[in-house]
């Protein structure tokens, strides 16, 4: 597939964009974030991923996580990235904190005018 055109394979039902820092964050490589990814949202088995580069698709799966990994390497060894990756972190904790209270609260409510 590397050099299809991306308007060939847009019109797919599960074409999913995503942040390749968004994966590093998560602590995972990138196999098993697009696995997880695919599991939680019920995939079909024949899901794939693909790298997109200006409007054309390049590499095959085990180049595109061969280049992940080197990316996530780098990113391991820089302070402020890594610094990043824990201020993201707290950010997502204190989200999920977030949305306990508001459910909690709307419960609350809901007890109220019930």
């Amino acid at each position: 597939m590397s050099s299809a055109k991306w308007s060939e394979v847009k019109k797919s039902a599960h074409v999913v964009h995503f942040d390749l820092l968004r994966v590093w964050v998560s602590g995972k490589n990138l196999k098993d974030w697009a696995s997880d990814f695919a599991r939680k949202r019920s995939l079909p088995n024949d899901w794939k991923v693909i790298v997109l580069v200006s409007d054309f698709l390049r590499g095959n799966p085990n180049t595109v996580y061969t280049i992940a990994e080197q990316v996530f390497a780098y990113l391991d060894n820089e302070t402020s990235a890594l610094a990043l990756r824990q201020k993201l972190a707290e950010l997502d904790a204190l989200r999920l904190k977030a949305l306990n209270v508001i459910d909690e609260e709307g419960r609350k409510a809901t007890k109220l005018w019930g």
